[in-house]
């Protein structure tokens, strides 16, 4: 009997067939994966809008002298991801487009320039599988505050108002302290007063009436100055205020710098040679400092380089001090009064022959600031320990 095979009819019906089922299993697949890549984006936008934290902050500061209108934007990214860029849109229709790449919990200040509308909306954006995404349902509005200046800030006046050298863009002063870059806006450039002399300083400072036009009650020495006497004695009447000798070398007299019965006061950026009596004389004074001073070749008799004596309290801070003497740095005698807080930083005396710090105290203070970046050969009490407060030489 013969075999018979597959009837055309039959086999076509299979093919057709077979195809269909084919392609119903394609386009299911490909349905599948389309459903989640739509899903896997959706998730990863619901998680950006979960967890979005966006913020800003805007002033629209009026500058009555030149009459120009500048907002100022703070862009605060509070959550943990990057926030890729925002658009701005100011009330009276200018749109701007801006790439804060804000990293995680980072904020960014903006400033744009003669924009009439304090009104601005702002809607977010991140980048959402290698895509710019706008989350508008995000979007925030604010009405900026206002600001007025009555005058030029000093960072845009061309003015070296704090006599540093440095012009208004190059002033560390004038560096917006989020973003590290010029700020025009800011009155930050101090002005201070300057002074020829040892006597021009303290002429300056016993005479409240011509500190009314400045920003601090600072003098800037702005000349080396050999005087017969002590170069600056300040009283009580002049405390709270900052003898900044600018690098300048004083010399020659009694006493360098002799400070009784005062309170808050800052010694900073000084040379000392030459004196007869030592460097500096505390007496009597509550909350000094002493920062940035070199002290060279001082004869100091029986005293020392700096004497900090009979003081009812405060605090003393000694910060990057340096005695180039065969005498001692510092010597506290506080047999009429303590100091209650001592900060000793980068202090160092290696170089004196006699006890590098002697202090005797009827209580001892509370150290603050004390590590092995001081340096001295011997040590009074006080409470300061080698290897602690202190590095041996």
């Amino acid at each position: 009997m013969k075999k018979r095979g597959i009837s055309p009819l039959i086999a076509t019906v299979l093919i057709v067939g077979f195809t269909i089922l084919l392609a119903v299993i394609i386009i299911s697949f490909i349905g599948s994966e389309a459903d989640s890549q739509i899903n896997q984006t959706q998730t990863t936008i619901n998680i950006h809008t979960t967890n979005l934290d966006f913020d800003f902050e805007c002033t629209n500061i009026i500058n009555v002298t030149s009459g120009e209108n500048n907002t100022e934007l703070l862009v605060i990214n509070d959550y943990n991801g990057n926030l890729d860029s925002v658009v701005i849109l100011f009330g009276d229709g200018s749109i701007y487009h801006n790439a804060v790449n804000l990293s995680a919990f980072e904020n960014k200040l903006i400033n744009y320039t003669n924009i009439s509308s304090s009104e601005i909306e702002i809607i977010p954006q991140v980048i959402i599988d290698g895509v710019l995404q706008g989350l508008e349902w995000e979007a925030k509005t604010k009405t900026c505050s206002e600001s007025i200046l009555l005058s030029t800030p000093k960072c845009n006046d061309t003015i070296d108002n704090d006599d540093d050298g440095y012009g208004d863009e190059d002033d560390p002063d004038c560096l917006d302290p989020l973003t590290g870059v010029y700020n025009s806006s800011l009155d930050n450039e101090w002005i201070t007063r300057s002074c020829d002399s040892c006597a021009d300083c303290e002429s300056d400072m016993k005479t409240p009436s011509l500190w009314s036009s400045y920003d601090t009650n600072e003098v800037v020495l702005m000349n080396d100055d050999s005087v017969e006497n002590a170069c600056i004695t300040l009283t009580i009447n002049e405390s709270n205020s900052v003898i900044n000798c600018n690098g300048k070398t004083i010399s020659d007299g009694t006493v360098g710098l002799n400070l009784l019965g005062t309170t808050n006061v800052t010694v900073k950026n000084c040379s000392i040679n030459d004196f007869e009596s030592g460097a500096i004389m505390v007496t009597g004074a509550i909350d000094t400092t002493l920062e940035d001073i070199i002290i060279i070749d001082n004869i100091a008799g029986l005293t020392s380089q700096i004497l900090v004596s009979n003081n009812p309290g405060g605090y003393l801070k000694l910060n990057n001090i340096e005695s180039l003497n065969s005498y001692p740095i510092l010597i506290w005698f506080s047999s009429l009064g303590s100091i209650t807080n001592l900060e000793l930083t980068n202090v160092n005396s290696c170089t004196a022959t006699y006890s590098d710090l002697l202090c005797s105290s009827p209580i001892d203070p509370t150290i603050l600031t004390a590590d092995t970046s001081n340096y001295f050969a011997d040590i009074g009490t006080c409470g300061l320990t080698a290897g602690e407060h202190y590095t041996t030489c």
